[in-house]
């Protein structure tokens, strides 16, 4: 059977199916990482190689023409078959793990004991890729081209893949906190406040449970990440709400300190998330049982932290609102 394919060059069917997918040049570009100009070329060639106009550009539009719209309908899933097949056969030849972590579980938590999992995996080559994925409920960290997702979401009843609850904590600097007597109230209230996302969601939730005359709990500063107040608070610049497991190393070496016997919850919790049918279940299995062993140790570690009497009390009473939603929870 003759199989002298004609096939139009692959750069230029995927220059053209990125454009027509995205409805833009820029932003095509910007997906292959190439030029405006390299994506513009590569079309011409494809339309010189078919003898037909495949887009209209206008100054405020593009639209494809009856040709391209032909092709891009049935390149689309033509190249993601392809893309699926190859990465199937790359990684079948590969003890690849691929993780898809959020950055502060990943730099205070993950990072640290990386050499410990790595021990129990020593022929398995782990590709973590760090990135927050906002999730209001577990069911949005279904992700593909990973094997494991850990994020953090807010919490839902009975979900098996819940690693543990987040439970977020004041903590400063030993020094800010004499500074006020070690009054715990004075520090939240004359203190710049260090929030980990712009709507101020953490601070508001607890001075709601915990309230503070003279707070604003959208006044501070303003991160992306958990770990960039811890940072700051570190550095003395403010008072942050922490997760005890992210600073446990600063509790110990009295970098911060936190309040005694106070670890509410958040609301929220860290997940561990895989496909439904995964190709390395085996390898997924031995960090599943490995994260639980650390966390149960971590947990304890925590317990004893928090007990501990050099911590002075937090002397805010839990508002009656908040005991009640507690205790009809």
């Amino acid at each position: 059977m003759n199989r002298n394919r004609k096939l139009p060059p692959l750069h230029a069917l995927k220059a053209f199916e990125a454009t027509a997918r995205r409805q833009s040049f820029s932003l095509a570009a910007e997906e292959l990482n190439v030029t405006q100009g390299a994506i513009s070329k590569q079309i011409k060639v494809l339309e010189d190689w078919y003898g037909a106009p495949l887009l209209q550009r206008t100054t405020k539009q593009l639209k494809l023409t009856e040709e391209g719209r032909t092709l891009s309908e049935h390149l689309t899933p033509m190249l993601d078959e392809l893309s699926f097949i190859s990465m199937n056969i790359l990684e079948r030849h590969q003890n690849l793990l691929r993780l898809l972590v959020n950055p502060t579980l990943a730099v205070r938590w993950l990072f640290p004991r990386l050499g410990a999992l790595q021990k129990l995996m020593p022929v398995t080559q782990l590709r973590i890729t760090t990135k927050w994925t906002p999730a209001e409920k577990r069911s949005d960290l279904e992700m593909e081209n990973f094997d494991i997702v850990m994020q953090c979401a807010r919490r839902q009843e009975d979900d098996p893949n819940l690693l543990r609850e987040e439970q977020l904590i004041p903590a400063c600097t030993p020094a800010l906190l004499a500074q006020y007597n070690h009054d715990w109230r004075q520090v939240i209230r004359n203190s710049t406040l260090l929030h980990p996302t712009e709507d101020f969601e953490d601070w508001q939730r607890w001075l709601k449970q915990y309230p503070v005359d003279g707070a604003d709990p959208e006044s501070g500063l303003t991160f992306d990440t958990l770990d960039m107040p811890i940072t700051l608070a570190v550095q003395g610049h403010g008072v942050a709400l922490a997760d005890p497991f992210f600073i446990m190393n600063e509790l110990e070496n009295g970098l911060l300190t936190i309040p005694r016997n106070h670890l509410p919850d958040s609301g929220w919790g860290y997940y561990m998330v895989t496909p439904a049918n995964p190709r390395r279940r085996e390898m997924i299995d031995i960090v599943y049982d490995w994260m639980h062993e650390e966390i149960k140790k971590d947990m304890r570690r925590v317990q004893a932290m928090v007990t501990s009497t050099n911590l002075y009390p937090l002397g805010i009473e839990e508002s009656g609102y908040e005991r009640q939603q507690s205790a009809s929870a």
